[in-house]
């Protein structure tokens, strides 16, 4: 039987479950299995709770703790380790990353340093986020979250017991996790990536282990001495990690099981132990859980780098490599950094190393601040590299706005010559703002002014139950009503409708196809032509891997589709065309420019550059790649009064002698 826990006694069997933590984790981003490998954080959280209040109680209780000697110990546990990977990673993110990817890469730097990294990468979340598998220090996230903790608990505990409140500590615990579990539940559905990295909604699994560490040694005791109890605890552990998928709603109450199970072995460990508790204590799952931080940290920045110099997913091989090259790795990163900076005990030298830790973050952070001020150095790569980048470039003036029901009229955008009044709306979403760079120079040819009203994942349909950020169902038909509503009123004579029509058919095809004729109805009421902007190609790997990759690693068909393949993209599109036509909405086409002559296949780049930011939204070239399509707006002299087709002449002399 094993041995009853004793106060301040070193946890074999913790350092084993540590052990299957960093393993699922480490699988699970390797891609050797276990899906949902990622219930491994969540593991750590709970260990980390516990542990952490046991050690605070237990100087608190004998009067001992001080403040900085917590942060001084957590500073020289958590942060040699930390630097060493950072600044290693920094140097190989020196010679393979893009301006842009190590511009967002200096900016991950400080985040992970300061213990900011899970609010940053939500930040980072969205529409227009580069692939998070790519992002180098992605993994800090969940070191961001335990030293938002590891600051917050020591002032919580320390003043309820200077104020003579130790008996509520539980109690206080108790009524935060309730709060942070709730929460979690509540918003992992609406609001996935807060409720994944912020603290407020993880906080429930930490104070799980707090719970656990506080709670009554009869209860524990009695825990402990029920044999079934661990092996139930590893199974809510491993099932888990075997079913989830990328898919599940996560943490909320599927976060639920593995933290239970947890507590259920840490628990087991503290009376009479089972088979489970004497398994994770063997020699390997001990050894391995020694050097679980080192691993955690190591495991990652190889896999992330893999992927972003592969054009596809990195092959079987490679992910195997790097996952065995991972453990000798993390021992000489323990052996060599992590062990001897650690603080044991009273150290003289504990201050030094303190402050020349604190000396490397500043000196890291800085480094990563100079990547930004240089907009990450794009003169590290030779001339043909330097062009090609420059070609794929966003036109940011517009890359952030999203139109609310509140902006219509007087906030839309204004493009063309001053003084000259608009009378060409463009309405759409994000494929709609990628064209403004090619519209804004036809504008300018012409002598004729344009409007835009945009929303990243707003179709340019009314009446459409439709939800978008910042706008619920009801807001968005109110703001697409409002859109007609501002063209009717600002005189515009014509809409170009523009926007990524296929993933709007998703699932309602005919409700969409309904909606959006209603909608050409609508606006052909009020004596404006209606456009309609034929969708680009869409490409399965990202433009920047063919700056990324050595072009060897590149296929044809990586970089190009078939006139063939492009129907197929777009099935809704496609058979909605003859409608549209016969409605007499003039259909825009870019595929002509894409194209070039007939038969050729719709490419990524040409000649002169890469056409496209990412797979599916054109760049600033390739805006203007398209821009003659645009040609049919100013050539056009009919316009729609009643949904007929008269000549534009007509048109003004009806509309005049209407009023």
């Amino acid at each position: 039987m094993a041995p009853k826990e004793k106060p301040g006694s070193h946890r074999r069997d913790i350092d084993g479950l540590r052990a299957v933590a960093v393993l699922l984790v480490m699988l699970h981003h390797a891609g050797l299995g276990f899906h949902g490998g990622f219930v491994g954080v969540d593991v750590f959280f709970v260990i980390s709770g516990y542990l952490i209040t046991t050690i605070l109680v237990r100087e608190l209780d004998k009067g001992a703790f001080s403040f900085w000697q917590f942060w001084q110990r957590r500073l020289l546990r958590i942060m040699p380790a930390l630097l060493t990977v950072v600044a290693i990673t920094f140097s190989v993110a020196w010679r393979v990353l893009l301006p842009w990817d190590f511009l967002g890469f200096a900016k991950s730097v400080p985040a992970g340093l300061f213990g900011y990294g899970n609010i940053h990468f939500w930040r980072e979340t969205g529409y227009f986020a580069s692939a998070a598998q790519e992002k180098p220090l992605l993994h800090t996230w969940s070191l961001g979250v335990e030293e938002q903790f590891y600051l917050l608990i020591p002032l919580l505990l320390a003043w309820l017991h200077r104020s003579g409140q130790r008996a509520r500590v539980p109690l206080v615990i108790l009524a935060l996790f309730t709060a942070s579990l709730v929460a979690s539940i509540c918003l992992t559905g609406p609001r996935p990536a807060f409720s994944f990295f912020w603290l407020p909604t993880r906080a429930w699994e930490l104070l799980a282990g707090c719970l656990l560490a506080l709670a009554p040694k009869t209860w524990t005791s009695r825990l402990g001495g029920k044999g079934i109890l661990a092996p139930l605890g590893l199974a809510l552990i491993l099932i888990p990690a075997i079913l989830y998928r990328h898919s599940t709603t996560f943490p909320g109450l599927a976060a639920i099981p593995p933290v239970l199970g947890t507590v259920w072995i840490i628990a087991a460990g503290m009376g009479q132990g089972s088979w489970t508790n004497r398994m994770l204590g063997k020699g390997p799952l001990v050894g391995l859980g020694t050097i679980s931080y080192s691993l955690y940290l190591v495991h990652w920045p190889p896999l992330a780098l893999a992927r972003y110099l592969e054009p596809e997913y990195p092959a079987l091989e490679i992910r195997i490599a790097v996952f065995l090259l991972s453990f000798p790795a993390a021992y000489l990163l323990w052996r060599g950094v992590e062990t001897p900076w650690r603080l044991r005990g009273a150290d003289p030298g504990a201050r030094w190393r303190a402050g020349l830790v604190l000396s490397t973050v500043l000196l890291l952070a800085g480094s990563a601040l100079q990547v930004r001020k240089n907009k990450g150095y794009p003169d590290r790569f030779e001339a043909e590299k330097s062009r090609l980048m420059a070609s794929k470039d966003m036109d940011f003036r517009w890359w952030l706005l999203n139109h609310l029901p509140e902006d219509l009229p007087g906030n839309l955008i204004r493009l063309g010559p001053e003084g000259e009044r608009p009378e060409i709306l463009l309405w759409g979403d994000s494929h709609a703002k990628v064209l403004l760079p090619g519209l804004e120079s036809a504008c300018a040819r012409n002598c004729a002014g344009l409007l835009a009203a945009v929303h990243d994942g707003a179709p340019p349909v009314a009446g459409l139950l439709h939800g978008v950020e910042r706008m619920g169902p009801d807001r968005f038909i109110l703001y697409s009503d409002k859109v007609i509503e501002s063209a009717a009123r600002l005189g515009v004579r014509k809409v170009i409708l523009a926007g990524y029509w296929e993933a709007y058919a998703e699932g309602r095809p005919e409700t969409l196809r309904v909606r959006l004729l209603q909608t050409v109805d609508r606006l052909q009421k009020e004596n404006i032509n209606v456009f309609f902007v034929r969708d680009v190609p869409r490409f399965s790997i990202h433009p920047n891997k063919i700056l990324a990759c050595a072009d060897n690693r590149l296929t044809p068909a990586m970089v190009s589709i078939s006139h063939g393949e492009y129907v197929a993209q777009n099935p809704f599109q496609e058979s909605l065309l003859q409608d549209l036509e016969e409605r007499g909405v003039q259909i825009l086409d870019p595929l002509p420019c894409l194209r070039g002559d007939p038969g050729q296949e719709y490419s990524l780049k040409d000649l002169d550059g890469i056409r496209y930011w990412d797979q599916n939204h054109l760049s600033r070239h390739g805006s203007r790649v398209v821009e003659p399509m645009f040609d049919r707006l100013f050539t056009t002299k009919t316009q729609v009064v009643g949904g007929n087709a008269i000549p534009f002449w007509e048109a003004s002399v009806t509309t005049a002698a209407g009023r």
